[in-house]
């Protein structure tokens, strides 16, 4: 009869530490995601486990964000050049607009601000093809004066701009704003190349190669952009998509005109020697947001 309360107590016991036990484990496993969940957005992953449950993990164990886009330049080629070019006869007011791969690599620095490396690569080609005229005061009936040659201009530029900077996002949620400024070397590069087919032997004459050279200087940029995220999954490395608008600085440093002042004869009037070409200006980036190293 003793043994009876004993052994029963027992049995109390036992469910009572497997009662607390449950307890715990109910406690810890559901309410852990809802907690992490009321962290601000970025700062956690949500990864899809084999049975579909969803859990999350500190950011600062992923690299962050890969970007692949397509950007836009809609009105390069400012500056001072093309105004000083139109002084030898030719038309040409600007560049038209560029589209242009970029690449950036964003690495969380806090919950706010992100280091950000950025690279793109932009070419433009015009070709120009105008007539010279000389005593335009004396005109013919077509308006024209005695046209001396017809000149073609062949002119591309390129531009590799590597900018690093920061990049600052107070407010994080699946529609994420942010801000940032970027600094660094533009490689560059002119060709310019000429061709004059003299009508009246009038002692007109251009040199062939005016421009053919690598040059660097420094530029930045500064732009604000959205990020939509996709819902997320360690099956997949696509993050999201982002938007951009931008205005960056991208100076082309050459000397195009030095030729032309010392070695032409019979133009009708001299470009300044001293000139700014600017191949940056407004910019839309459309992009496509990677994380390839996403951990449990």
């Amino acid at each position: 009869m003793p043994l009876f309360p004993l052994h029963h107590s027992n049995k109390i016991f036992v469910r009572c530490v497997q009662a607390i036990a449950f307890c715990i484990a109910g406690l810890y496993f559901p309410a852990a995601p809802t907690a992490l969940a009321q962290e601000p957005d970025d700062t956690r992953v949500t990864i899809l486990t084999e049975n579909d449950s969803l859990h999350h993990a500190p950011r600062a164990q992923l690299l962050d964000i890969v970007t692949i886009g397509l950007e836009t330049f809609t009105a390069p080629g400012g500056g001072t050049l093309f105004g000083e070019y139109r002084k030898l006869g030719g038309a040409i007011t600007g560049l038209p607009a560029i589209p242009a791969p970029t690449l950036s690599l964003r690495i969380g620095l806090t919950e706010d601000f992100r280091a950000v490396g950025y690279g793109t690569y932009c070419a433009s080609n015009v070709v120009d093809i105008y007539d010279v005229s000389r005593n335009p005061e004396a005109a013919d009936s077509a308006g024209q004066g005695t046209i001396v040659a017809t000149v073609v201009e062949d002119f591309s530029v390129k531009a590799l701009p590597v900018f690093v900077g920061v990049e600052f996002a107070p407010v994080r949620s699946q529609f994420t704003s942010y801000v940032g400024l970027l600094a660094g070397p533009v490689v560059s590069s002119v060709v310019w190349i000429t061709t004059a087919r003299d009508q009246a032997q009038a002692g007109y004459y251009r040199p062939s190669i005016n421009a053919d050279d690598w040059g660097i200087g420094v530029g930045g940029k500064l732009y604000a952009g959205l990020d939509l995220r996709f819902d997320r999954s360690v099956q997949r490395p696509i993050r999201g998509l982002c938007i951009e608008a931008a205005f960056s600085m991208m100076p082309v440093h050459q000397d195009v005109f030095q030729p032309i002042i010392t070695s032409s004869r019979g133009l009708p009037k001299l470009p300044e020697r001293s000139t700014t070409l600017q191949m940056g200006g407004f910019t839309i980036t459309i992009g496509l947001n990677f994380q390839f190293l996403r951990k449990r």
